[in-house]
């Protein structure tokens, strides 16, 4: 597709394929028509890797920031924008703070910071998915086409 095409995810489109033969006289201004084929909008995304699986926060100590960088998995090209929580992971949401930066290599360094009103108790550790956006991504693409489990321990 031309990069400024607006594909629907999962779509189905029907093109006409046109071929110009020189010295035919067929139809539609010397082309011959070939048969309609569908294509389907479909994207495959790079895995991400991560550099840590568990990450350390501490209610006595708010302004202390945890980080880890995700990174497109190695041999694949891709630029990641966002890191962020699921849609719907409301307590996710409400807990942590997540400051984005955006490295040369197409990786995102990702600082999570409590916030004020943190929904998990003292102690726990907690599996939260986070979903990864990358540059060019098509606008109808699940958010679940890249994500990743990242372990938040609240001391």
């Amino acid at each position: 597709p031309k990069k400024q095409a607006s594909l629907e995810y999962n779509k189905n489109y029907t093109v006409t394929i046109w071929a110009k033969v020189s010295g035919y006289s067929g139809k539609r201004e010397g082309g011959v028509v070939a048969e309609n084929i569908t294509i389907k909008a479909m994207q495959a995304l790079p895995r991400v890797t991560v550099d840590k699986s568990t990450i350390n926060t501490y209610l006595s100590t708010k302004n202390y920031n945890a980080s880890f960088v995700v990174a497109p998995q190695a041999g694949s090209e891709g630029k990641i924008v966002s890191v962020d929580f699921g849609a719907k992971d409301d307590k996710a949401r409400e807990s942590f703070e997540l400051i984005k930066e955006a490295r040369d290599d197409g990786s995102m360094k990702v600082t999570v910071h409590l916030k004020e009103g943190v929904e998990y108790p003292g102690g726990s550790t907690n599996a939260v998915k986070m979903y990864v956006t990358y540059e060019g991504q098509g606008e109808k693409t699940p958010e679940t086409a890249s994500s990743f489990s990242m372990k938040i321990k609240v001391n």
